[in-house]
């Protein structure tokens, strides 16, 4: 299982309740599996966005929908277009 800031974790049932848990999520219907199929220009806008923020797999495939939480090494996310 990979996490949004590209974090991975082993996908079983135990790490999956542990997740839900850490995260406050009360309804599991509300939670999304996404399988996707990477391409070129996918891959450099994922080393790009993992510059400049820690919600890579949001900013990248769902077009940044959730809050943008910066890493600090870049000053703005939303000046800088991927």
């Amino acid at each position: 299982m990979i996490m949004d800031d590209l974090e991975v974790k082993p996908l079983s049932t135990v790490s999956i309740i542990s997740l839900l848990s850490e995260v406050n999520v009360k309804d599991v219907g509300v939670v999304q599996e996404k399988e996707i199929n990477l391409s070129m220009d996918e891959g450099l806008k994922m080393l790009k966005a993992s510059f400049m923020t820690q919600t890579v797999l949001t900013h990248v495939f769902l077009g940044g929908e959730k809050s943008q939480k910066t890493t600090g090494r870049i000053p703005s996310v939303y000046d800088a277009p991927i």
